[in-house]
């Protein structure tokens, strides 16, 4: 698990954007063969790995070539709400 102190949007992003780069090299694939697999542009690819912000649905399509979508839908709990606590 990572922790940082004190944990920022920043630090986050590079972490994720670290292990992006280092998923990648370990299915040894180029930036250029992995984001057209993944379908983002080279840039888009760039920039996520540099730690930088990217489109949810980009990030979603790299998540897909690492079978790692689900483990994004598990972050949040299911929650249940009721209809009579509606108002």
């Amino acid at each position: 698990m990572y922790k940082t102190s004190p944990l920022t949007e920043k630090s986050v992003l590079e972490e994720i954007g670290n292990r992006v780069r280092a998923h990648r090299i370990a299915l040894n694939l180029s930036r250029d063969v992995f984001a057209t697999q993944a379908g983002v542009g080279k840039n888009t690819l760039v920039r996520l790995e540099t730690g930088l912000s990217v489109n949810l649905s980009h990030f979603i399509k790299v998540l897909f070539q690492f079978d790692l979508a689900e483990s994004l839908i598990n972050i949040f709990p299911e929650v249940f709400i009721f209809a009579k606590f509606y108002k």
